[in-house]
C-alpha cells in the first residue's frame, strides 16, 4: 500500500500460477523500495 496499489506482487503471482495457487515465500522488496516480487506455485496436474 506504500504506492497506493495494495499487494500487486502477491496478486499477480497467484493469478499467474492459476487455480489453487499458493505463495511460496514472503514478498521481497528491493532496497530502494521501487520494486517487489512474490513467488507462487499452482496445483500440479
Amino acid at each position: 500500500a506504500a504506492r497506493g496499489c495494495g499487494s500487486v506482487a502477491e496478486a499477480a503471482a497467484l493469478a499467474a500460477a492459476g487455480q489453487g495457487a499458493r505463495l511460496l515465500a514472503i514478498r521481497h522488496i528491493s532496497p530502494d523500495r521501487s520494486a517487489t516480487c512474490a513467488i507462487a506455485q499452482g496445483e500440479s496436474r
